[in-house]
């Protein structure tokens, strides 16, 4: 990365201010591109360079959209002290630029931060303000009511999340491509079994299956499935939920999903420990299995740390299926 005295004599090198500007303009979209590539390490190179020339840059939205961008990288390869100082930095920025839909985005990233960190009322203060917040774009109002709909879920606070999802159903509308449709409609069963409105989670789950498996996306499907499983067993249609399930887990094995697979797994073992404990006693060891995969010992330590103890209700029940 470009140190910022180095940034100096670059910038003495172009010879504009428009030059400097363009070629800030591109190392930006370049990071952009890179980081929607999954080249992360390239994209962070690339926008901390940007901000090494940020005393040259032209607007001030743009050095904070650069160290939201970066914040949010970085949140994602678990460096949460660094990410944490970007994020506050660039809301900050956005509270005094007046951005409503920058100001909301980068609430929603710091609560989902505060959540990492255990801070569950302040993950909630930042949730809520976010959701309150003014935003002009269809789109990113959509995806800030999803967001924050999903932190109220993992809250425990069903109710608000059922309201943000219809909210954003409502601003998607039926044009909307399938997969985001889809994801949608699933959040909202999830969030209707969170209330144990087991009825209305089935019936509209079921019609976002039927909807999924009309298009050729077999991952995404089987996803739906899955939960189409959970719903069924917490109904106590223990059979059809097994049978779900397991169509699940034979798809997604062959694509190698691993994080879905294991979510599918743990369902499949919770269905099978009354009825079927030799079967869930497989499923279970497979899942754990799953828990040392190398794919997953590439993610951050506190990603996995967090992902140990989301599942560590796997150990627990195998112990118990152990000593039945």
């Amino acid at each position: 990365a470009i140190a910022p005295g180095e940034a100096a004599g670059l910038a003495r090198q172009l010879s504009s201010e428009s030059d400097l500007s363009s070629a800030l303009n591109t190392l930006n979209n370049l990071a952009l591109l890179y980081r929607d590539t999954g080249q992360t390490a390239i994209a962070e190179r690339y926008w901390r360079n940007y901000l090494a020339f940020e005393t040259y840059l032209p607007e001030a939205m743009a050095a904070a959209q650069a160290r939201h961008n970066l914040g949010l990288l970085l949140y994602a390869q678990g460096l949460l002290d660094e990410a944490l100082r970007l994020l506050l930095d660039s809301r900050t920025r956005f509270d005094n630029a007046g951005a409503g839909r920058w100001q909301a985005e980068s609430r929603v990233a710091l609560s989902r931060l505060y959540l990492e960190l255990g801070d569950r009322d302040g993950a909630w203060v930042l949730a809520e303000q976010a959701m309150a917040l003014p935003i002009d774009d269809p789109r990113a109002r959509t995806r800030v009511l999803r967001q924050t709909g999903r932190i109220a879920l993992e809250l425990d606070r069903a109710e608000v999340a059922v309201e943000a999802f219809q909210a954003a159903s409502e601003l998607l509308g039926r044009s909307a491509p399938l997969q985001e449709r889809s994801a949608l409609e699933s959040d909202l069963a999830r969030a209707e079994l969170a209330l144990g409105r087991l009825d209305l989670a089935g019936a509209r789950q079921q019609r976002n299956l039927q909807s999924m498996e009309q298009a050729d996306l077999p991952a995404l499907t089987a996803a739906a499935r899955s939960l189409l499983g959970e719903i069924l067993h917490r109904r106590g249609e223990t059979a059809a939920a097994r049978a779900m399930l397991e169509q699940a887990l034979i798809v997604q094995q062959e694509l190698g999903v691993i994080l879905a697979e294991l979510e599918t797994l743990e369902r499949l073992g919770r269905v099978q420990q009354q009825t079927d404990p030799v079967a869930a006693r497989a499923n279970q060891a497979r899942a754990l299995d799953l828990l040392d995969d190398p794919r997953l010992r590439r993610l951050p330590e506190v990603r996995r740390a967090g992902f140990r103890a989301r599942y560590r209700k796997l150990y627990e029940r195998q112990i118990a299926l152990l000593l039945d």
